[in-house]
């Protein structure tokens, strides 16, 4: 259940509609089934219409991606559905161990983490200030 009640499809005004009808008849056409919480994030979106406006405009621009083939798509939706699954296992990690007052193993130490090497002044692409991050 979501904090706060969105926009109901009776409460919306004519564009919000347009883009609940086009937005469920979608994913209708993708999943092969229609539920009632489907839309719930436009819902949410309609309270402030540019938001909504600049969500369609980036869903509408990302499903209108014919330059590249349909199999290249789908790897890299993959491979960024993993670089996320990492994220948040590493995030997870990180929440246990302060739960539990585990603290530093000393990977960041240089240990099992490179350390990052700094780009001499001279390099012709590095950095303005010659190291990484410009801290030089």
């Amino acid at each position: 259940m979501t904090r706060i009640a969105g926009v109901s499809a009776r409460e919306a005004g004519p564009l919000v509609k347009l883009a609940y009808f086009f937005t469920r008849r979608q994913i209708a056409r993708l999943t092969g089934r229609e539920t009632e919480r489907m839309i719930e994030p436009l819902e949410m979106y309609a309270h402030v219409p540019g938001l909504l406006r600049g969500y369609a405009r980036l869903e509408q621009a990302t499903a209108k991606l014919h330059r590249f083939d349909e199999r290249l798509k789908n790897l890299a939706e993959l491979k960024a559905a993993t670089l996320t699954h990492v994220i948040a296992l590493e995030n997870m990690r990180g929440r246990f161990n302060l739960a539990l007052g585990i603290g530093a193993a000393g990977f960041s130490e240089g240990m099992v983490c490179a350390v990052p090497a700094t780009t001499p002044q001279s390099a012709p692409n590095g950095p303005p200030g010659g190291t990484e991050g410009g801290n030089g």
